[in-house]
C-alpha cells in the first residue's frame, strides 16, 4: 500500500494512488475532474496514472482522479482511516466520518467532481476513500476520493 504518512498527499491523493494500484492491468472507467474515459491501467506510481484504450496511451496525475468504476468481486485493500491535522481536518476528515454513520443497507446518492453514483450502497471506507456497489451482490464498484465529494444524499425512500 505505501508509506505516504508524512506527505500533504496523505488524505486522499495516496489512498486513490494505493487503489489504483490494486487495479494495474483492469480495464476501468477513470472520472477525472474533468473527463471520464474507459481505459486499463498499466501503471500508477510517482502520482501519475498511465493507461491505454483503443492503442492511445493516457496518463493522468492522481490529484485530479475523482473517481474509479471497476467489475470485481475482490475486496480493495483500503488504508486504515487516521486522525488528520492541517489540510485533511478540514475536509476528509468529517466527511469520512458522515459517511461512516450512513447505514451499510441504505441507497445513498454521491456527486463528485465530474461523476455521481445514484442509489448505491457503501461496502467500505478508508483514509480518503469511499467505496460502492451498484446493488448488493453487484459486481460493479465505484472507489471515490473524498476530497472530491460535492455532497451525499439520503434517506431515498
Amino acid at each position: 500500500m505505501g508509506v505516504f504518512d508524512e506527505s500533504i498527499c496523505d488524505c486522499c491523493v495516496c489512498p486513490m494512488q494505493c487503489v489504483l494500484d490494486q487495479l494495474r492491468d483492469e480495464s476501468v472507467e477513470i472520472f477525472t475532474t474533468t473527463v471520464s474515459r474507459g481505459i486499463t491501467i498499466n501503471n500508477v506510481e510517482d502520482f501519475i496514472l498511465t493507461g491505454e484504450s483503443s492503442g492511445d496511451m493516457f496518463f493522468y496525475p492522481i490529484c485530479n482522479v475523482s473517481a474509479v468504476r471497476f467489475l470485481s468481486d475482490v475486496p480493495l485493500n483500503l488504508k486504515p482511516n487516521k486522525k488528520s491535522t492541517g489540510v485533511c481536518s478540514c475536509c476528509e476528515d468529517p466527511t469520512n466520518r458522515r459517511l461512516n454513520e450512513i447505514d451499510r443497507n441504505e441507497p445513498v446518492n454521491i456527486d463528485f467532481l465530474n461523476g455521481f453514483v445514484n442509489g448505491n450502497f457503501i461496502t467500505d471506507i478508508g483514509e480518503g476513500i469511499v467505496v460502492v456497489q451498484d446493488t448488493p451482490g453487484s459486481p460493479t464498484m465505484t472507489a471515490i476520493s473524498i476530497c472530491q465529494i460535492t455532497d451525499v444524499i439520503t434517506n431515498l425512500d
